[in-house]
């Protein structure tokens, strides 16, 4: 890929990953991603942080997106959306049938990581790009976030209440 391209895509990027910090994609009032995560955004910012090494062949094991729609920003714009979606699904609810923290913050995770079933890994030699896995990349991507919520930094939080947060058995 171009390096004019790339560049362009990283700004987009950082402008999207930007929108969710700021609150920006509230109008401006408060922090979404704080505000869905309760106050604390240590999850949501070491997601983010692995989300871009994937996406640019710096995750251990993974070559990075080589496919032209399904790719960083498209991953982005859907976790802005689905953070939108969580925020007035919460501030539409009486305060028992929210959806709370650890659950939104799921969400964010599960939003980002939604496509990583296009990304090859480094082993794979029968695959010439992302794009093949187009029947299978819904599967690859909920493999692909089993493994990875099971690591360390997942161990807390949802993980001890799986089931009331996402159907992926963790253990």
């Amino acid at each position: 890929m171009d390096d004019a391209i790339q560049a362009q895509r990283l700004r987009r990027y950082q402008h999207r990953a930007g929108q969710l910090g700021r609150g920006s994609a509230t109008g401006g009032r408060g922090n979404l991603l704080a505000d869905l995560a309760g106050g604390s955004v240590e999850r949501i910012a070491a997601a983010f942080g692995d989300f871009e090494r994937l996406f640019n062949g710096q995750f251990p094991g993974y070559l990075g997106c080589d496919t032209v729609y399904h790719d960083l920003q498209h991953s982005l714009d859907d976790t802005l959306a689905m953070a939108r979606l969580l925020a007035g699904y919460d501030k539409s609810h009486a305060p028992d049938q929210r959806l709370g923290a650890d659950r939104a913050v799921m969400g964010i995770v599960v939003a980002l990581f939604h496509d990583a079933g296009y990304i090859r890994q480094t082993d794979d030699t029968q695959h010439r790009n992302g794009a093949e896995f187009t029947r299978t990349h819904v599967s690859r991507s909920a493999n692909f976030l089993a493994r990875y919520l099971r690591r360390s930094a997942w161990r807390s939080g949802c993980r001890s209440r799986r089931r009331s947060c996402t159907s992926l058995d963790t253990s």
